[in-house]
């Protein structure tokens, strides 16, 4: 996918038009949300094209891994979108005690999540068919010196059960499912406990605290924890403390054609190929969790490129959201800085050798001067499309089909639109519509087209995945 050539003049260039200092804010680019009905959410979310699902962000749910968003709720929730043909939108918080906030509220149609079913839960949420079944394990530190102890002796260094289990202080997330098992054991079985509710931390966190020696114990589900024994070697999974747990997805209890659905589908697609290559992957293969241990992996970290602080620099310099430019970059190089398109376009930015010419980039450039280069390119690109697009969000879009096509056939596109009555301030459903057409002679051949034939579907994908994933980077990084 590289960018067409354009016989635009550079003099166009004006020191007017100063639009992005407040392009990308994010409460510019949100939608306003519109509340589902609590009795016929199905309907809604079909009307509405998309299922807002909340996730967290950890090495299971959600993360990014060279620069892809990955997650197991991810893969799920996007199957399922699949089938009711819509999409699927993220909502990544920071803990439980917001998901049920949002689900509750109706701002999120469903938690997307390791939750397991309880009877507490239960009095205020709904869940759907279970998707996989796990069990809770005590979290601890290995005593020094583990690596050369036999296992008899290391595990009568370790509690290997609740009831020599006392009189210690665990700290589990708040809200959660394990908070319910301790409140048991202490209450229901007497095992003296000292509890802290964290409700700052997650539960990958408090696996990391504990390894760090910040606190003594917490609590997770096994596959969970599996992922995190490749991270963490001095740390000892193995003690179970509940019976087995099944995991699902909440939803509200009022939900419940939505419900029929999800069961009906997770029934069936719980026997298919892709959900057992979906559980080996996060769940299972060792492969996978190199992959989750790998320097790539945003896992924690808010990183998403290796090279984020040039494009926080050069993205802040020409008044650009740099998860946005990351999101571009990932769709045309992968970050690859030496790569060759079949077009002749080249490097990180793909751009195409007159356009890198005007910019002073060849093959073999810094990736810092090819993104510096690109983002001077997308600057003008802004400045070419009419001010009378004057609404952030769509602004965007103009500009991002502009980089993968060329200016002019946008403005082609826009000159169509406005002989058509469509709307030409308005990308989706209106100009990139006559941005396909333009592959039609009768199209092409208009006298408001300067720029002739071209085929308009690639670049409307380009938009949409570019724009996808720029969510997910924002979910991810600040």
């Amino acid at each position: 996918m590289g960018i067409a050539k354009h016989n635009l003049h550079l003099g166009l260039l004006q020191k007017t038009l100063l639009f992005f200092a407040c392009l990308f804010a994010i409460s510019a680019c949100e939608e306003k949300v519109i509340l589902p009905p609590k009795d016929d959410l199905l309907n809604f979310i079909k009307k509405r094209g998309k299922i807002r699902a909340c996730t967290h962000y950890n090495s299971i749910d959600y993360f990014v891994y060279k620069g892809e968003p990955m997650g197991f709720q991810l893969e799920l929730i996007e199957a399922f979108a699949k089938k009711l043909k819509v999409k699927a939108e993220f909502v990544v918080d920071k803990n439980l005690s917001a998901s049920y906030a949002h689900l509750k509220d109706g701002s999120c149609d469903v938690i997307a999540s390791n939750l397991t079913i309880t009877p507490e839960r239960l009095k205020s949420m709904d869940f759907a068919k279970s998707f996989y079944t796990t069990r809770q394990v005590l979290v601890q530190r290995k005593p020094l010196g583990w690596e050369k102890m036999s296992e008899k002796k290391l595990n009568s260094m370790l509690i290997r059960g609740p009831m020599s289990w006392k009189y210690d202080t665990i700290y589990v997330q708040e809200n959660s499912s394990y908070c319910e098992q301790l409140h048991f054991l202490k209450e229901k079985v007497g095992i003296p406990l000292h509890i802290v509710a964290d409700s700052e931390n997650e539960a990958e966190q408090l696996i990391a605290m504990v390894a760090n020696g910040e606190i003594k114990y917490t609590i997770v589900v096994e596959n969970i924890a599996r992922v995190n024994q490749a991270y963490y070697p001095n740390l000892d999974f193995t003690t179970q403390i509940a019976s087995d747990q099944k995991l699902a997805w909440a939803i509200r209890k009022t939900s419940l054609d939505f419900k029929d659905t999800i069961n009906d589908w997770m029934k069936n697609f719980m026997k298919t190929k892709d959900y057992k290559i979906l559980v080996e992957k996060y769940f299972i293969n060792q492969r996978s969790i190199r992959l989750l241990n790998s320097e790539f992996n945003t896992k924690g970290k808010g990183v998403i490129t290796p090279y984020d602080k040039i494009l926080r620099r050069v993205s802040a310099k020409y008044h650009w959201d740099w998860r946005l430019l990351a999101s571009l970059i990932y769709q045309e190089s992968h970050f690859i800085v030496s790569l060759e398109g079949w077009s002749g376009c080249f490097g990180i930015m793909q751009l195409m050798p007159s356009t890198a010419k005007n910019y002073g980039i060849v093959p073999g450039s810094s990736a810092e001067k090819q993104i510096e280069g690109g983002a001077k390119y997308i600057h003008y690109l802004d400045k070419l499309i009419p001010k009378e697009v004057d609404n952030p969000l769509e602004r965007m879009k103009f500009v991002v089909a502009s980089y993968n096509s060329g200016p002019g056939h946008v403005l082609d596109a826009i000159e169509l639109a406005k002989k058509y009555h469509k709307d030409p301030k308005v990308w989706e459903h209106n100009v990139d519509t006559f941005l396909v057409l333009k592959s039609k002679a009768h199209y092409y051949n208009d006298a408001v087209v300067k720029s002739g034939f071209y085929r308009g579907v690639e670049t409307l994908r380009f938009v949409n995945e570019v724009l996808e994933r720029y969510k997910h980077y924002k979910n991810i990084a600040h």
